[in-house]
């Protein structure tokens, strides 16, 4: 069943839409052997580039760039390119997808999908309906950045994207239908609101932010209810919760929304992980180095 959750016609990084977004967003973009990857510059003028939810097909050459992210399907690409894991230490460690996530099956009914949640999370969704929430698909790029700040103010291991990223990011998908944003709200007030992309078989839960004000109503759990009945009605397959924590550990800085994630049920699943396919040793060996001594001298 997920073994294929990011194939080909259900990647929207890789689409036309994706990419016009990322080009008006003021990223450049790469032709690495037919897969497109975005160029970040690092430092002394140096780029990388990233395919995300892909590979490309290896090996590439390009004197421009210290290294090629990517997101190998497979062992065998990882071995047979000598391709280094990224980890926590390593260079730019934070630009990866999530290694595991959680993913629901949208082919059963919605009955089924509510049966098959925590009993707590079918309370909560059933609470913030009877309180008058409600939910509907915005375009307002002013609350989702207002909610996504709030929440970088409680979480400080996150920090959002520039306002026009977002402004971006809902005109251009929302006008082709392929991502909304859902924003629940209360007496006018706005509570939560999620970015959701809906791309093949395959709809992600891609950004979110909820304030702390009228918390006992839990308009984030009536939010992506309503979210997940939208991408079943589109036709898509699964929902993909974009990113959990990799173990149980309760202080894992993920454990609190994955519990959150957990409580809709689904299906637990691992990516083969992170990867740089170096392209200048001598760079990345270097930049590497400095990124540790300044993780050092930040503790």
């Amino acid at each position: 069943m997920i073994r294929d959750l990011y194939k080909q016609q259900n990647n929207i990084f890789q689409s036309e839409v994706w990419l016009d977004f990322q080009k008006e967003a003021g990223r450049e973009i790469l032709d690495a052997n037919g897969t497109f990857a975005i160029v970040s510059d690092i430092k002394f003028g140096k780029q990388f580039a990233w395919t995300q939810k892909i590979a490309p097909k290896l090996p590439i050459t390009n004197k421009d760039l210290v290294f090629l992210r990517v997101e190998p399907e497979s062992e065998n690409q990882i071995k047979k390119y000598k391709l280094k894991k990224v980890t926590g230490h390593s260079l730019l460690a934070g630009q990866k997808s999530p290694k595991a996530t959680r993913v629901l099956d949208l082919s059963l009914s919605e009955e089924d999908i509510l049966a098959q949640m925590k009993p707590k999370t079918r309370y909560n969704i059933r609470l913030a309906e009877k309180k008058g929430v409600s939910v509907k698909i915005s375009d307002s790029a002013d609350v989702l950045y207002d909610l996504l700040q709030k929440t970088a103010s409680r979480d400080k291991g996150y920090v959002p994207h520039e306002k026009s990223y977002y402004e971006k990011m809902i005109k251009i998908l929302s006008n082709k239908n392929l991502g909304h944003l859902f924003l629940a709200e209360h007496d006018g007030d706005p509570l939560a609101a999620i970015f959701v992309t809906i791309y093949g078989e395959l709809a992600i839960y891609l950004h979110g932010g909820f304030n702390d004000s009228k918390r006992n109503l839990m308009a984030p759990y009536l939010c992506q209810w309503e979210a997940i009945k939208y991408a079943k009605k589109q036709r898509c397959k699964y929902y993909d919760f974009w990113g959990v924590a990799e173990s149980d550990d309760p202080n894992d800085p993920w454990a609190g929304i994955s519990r959150f994630k957990e409580g809709f049920g689904g299906e637990k699943v691992f990516f083969p992980g992170t990867y740089d396919y170096v392209l200048s040793p001598s760079w990345y060996n270097l930049l590497t180095f400095l990124a540790k001594v300044n993780h050092i001298i930040r503790r």
